[in-house]
C-alpha cells in the first residue's frame, strides 16, 4: 500500500535513510521523493524492505556499520556480500541488523564481546572455524582481545 509507505516516511527525514549517491538497483516503478530543493529517485518495490527500517534505527546488511571497525567488502554481488572487519583493540561495529543469512570466518584465534537486547555476552572464536546466523540478529561487535582482531563475513543474498 503505498500510501500508508509513503505516511511512514513523511513522519521521518529520508536524508537520515540513504546518502547523497546511494543507488538502489531494480526496474519496477520509480517514486520522486523531495528532499528539500532536491529529489531522490528510489525503485518503489525496495521502498519498504530497505527504507523502512532505517527509519526506525536500525542498520541492516549492505549499510555502512557506524562503529569503529573497518569493514572492507571484497564481493559484493547478487548472491554475496564479502566483508573483512578489522578491529583494533576495544573496536565495534556499531549496533546492526543482519538482513541476510550470514556466515563469519575467523582469521585469528580470538575473543569479541557481543552487546543485544539480552545483554552482554561473549564467544571465543577460532581460526578458520566458520560459524552461521539466521537473518534478523540485532548486535554490536566489540574486539575483547589487547591485539587487532580480524574475521570475514558472508552475507547470503
Amino acid at each position: 500500500n503505498f500510501t500508508a509507505l509513503a505516511g511512514q516516511f513523511a513522519a521521518a527525514p529520508l536524508t537520515s535513510a540513504l546518502g547523497p549517491g546511494d543507488q538502489i538497483g531494480g526496474a519496477v516503478g520509480v517514486v520522486m521523493v523531495g528532499v528539500k530543493e532536491s529529489h531522490i529517485c528510489y525503485n518503489i518495490t525496495y521502498l519498504q524492505e530497505l527504507l523502512v527500517p532505517r527509519l526506525h534505527g536500525a542498520r541492516i546488511s549492505g549499510d555502512p556499520m557506524t562503529g569503529t571497525a573497518k569493514a572492507i567488502v571484497h564481493i559484493d554481488n547478487d548472491k554475496v556480500i564479502v566483508t573483512e572487519y578489522r578491529f583494533a583493540p576495544g573496536a565495534n561495529t556499531g549496533w546492526h541488523r543482519h538482513g541476510h543469512d550470514y556466515v563469519i570466518v575467523p582469521l585469528m584465534d580470538g575473543r569479541v564481546k557481543l552487546e543485544s537486547k539480552d545483554g552482554t555476552s561473549f564467544a571465543e572464536m577460532k581460526k578458520g572455524m566458520p560459524y552461521f546466523r539466521n537473518e534478523g540478529v540485532e548486535h554490536d561487535v566489540i574486539n575483547a582481545n589487547d591485539t587487532d582482531y580480524t574475521f570475514i563475513e558472508i552475507e547470503l543474498k
